[in-house]
């Protein structure tokens, strides 16, 4: 057999509801020539149990003594990877059967990227297609750099979730893993030093199902308090390298966008009595805006639209000409 071509990474933690039909996405895929490097998280579910019971010569087991978190274990299953492209995997969604060698075949055809990611399909706890939430995109299959960044500027995270990405270990190595000090947006954070010196790849064909259930991280106060906190470091590092249009058109797209959507999520701290919270969302907004005016923007968008349907309006600027303004 020659060179192995694509590892699959999972890490896992008390995902045994949906950890099964995951799994075997991957072990029935159409292309079968790969390593499943699985590390569970110290679960106290029957996850471990369930693994150990899998036979399959394709399988790399691993288990964290103590919980570490995500990235760490992520961070220590690509170490472990010995293919040249390594697909991230969660415990939640589903691998489309011709993933992989959709996948493979991008990466024959686009050698020079750090990453790719695909477009993917949505489903309920059921595992019943739902309507998706996704923005209309018109990014095209190959992605330079300054792209990149004018997306990540209006957008944030790219790829939107670590399920639908492949990383080239070459560069990752490169740019050195996931940052363990960050414990939401870390996979951003990678995207962006990927596409320091990197064009990336964007495989337009839903290569997964991504699974939305009750279980999932809750979207509380404190987490988008974190949430902000690791997304200015990216943000300060994105501005750090685009030129002064784009810089212009970056503090544009925090100030009308990011922060108005931070200030909702203040306000539930606000109406929970959460005081701390609420101090240090003042704290990290006041660092670059005006609190009273962020107000007023907040008022202004809530009263003449929803921020969603805000970006999908404009999202197709993004590709029209390169414009920034």
């Amino acid at each position: 057999m020659g060179e192995l071509e694509i590892s699959v990474v999972l890490p896992v933690y008390n995902g045994m509801k949906y950890l099964r039909a995951s799994v075997e996405s991957v072990l029935s895929q159409s292309f079968s020539q790969f390593e499943f490097l699985i590390c569970d998280d110290a679960s106290n579910d029957e996850s471990w149990e369930w693994l150990e019971s899998i036979h399959d010569p394709r399988i790399r087991l691993f288990r964290n003594e103590a919980n570490k978190g995500l990235f760490p274990t992520l961070n220590f299953l690509c170490r472990n990877a010995s293919a040249k492209i390594i697909k991230l995997w969660t415990q939640d969604d589903i691998m489309n059967p011709d993933c992989l060698e959709e996948t493979i075949a991008y990466h024959h055809k686009y050698p020079l990227i750090s990453f790719s990611y695909s477009e993917r399909q949505h489903i309920n706890e059921d595992g019943q297609f739902i309507p998706s939430n996704d923005l209309k995109d018109f990014t095209p299959e190959s992605i330079p750099r300054s792209l990149h960044d004018k997306i990540a500027l209006f957008t944030g995270s790219i790829a939107g979730n670590i399920s639908n990405v492949t990383i080239v270990k070459e560069k990752l190595e490169e740019v050195g893993y996931f940052d363990e000090s960050m414990t939401i947006a870390a996979d951003f954070d990678m995207w962006v030093r990927l596409t320091k010196d990197y064009d990336i790849g964007k495989i337009k064909k839903p290569l997964i199902r991504l699974r939305s259930h009750s279980g999932q991280l809750s979207r509380s106060p404190q987490y988008y308090i974190r949430h902000l906190k690791e997304e200015k470091k990216i943000f300060n590092e994105l501005m750090g390298r685009v030129d002064n249009g784009l810089r212009e058109f970056g503090w544009s797209c925090i100030m009308q966008r990011k922060h108005p959507l931070y200030f909702s999520f203040m306000l539930q701290a606000v109406r929970r009595g959460e005081w701390k919270i609420v101090r240090e969302f003042i704290r990290e907004l006041s660092q670059n805006d005006n609190i009273i005016l962020l107000s007023f923007r907040w008022l202004r968008l809530k009263l003449k639209r929803d921020f969603s349907k805000s970006v999908e309006q404009d999202n197709s600027f993004l590709f029209n000409g390169g414009q920034t303004t």
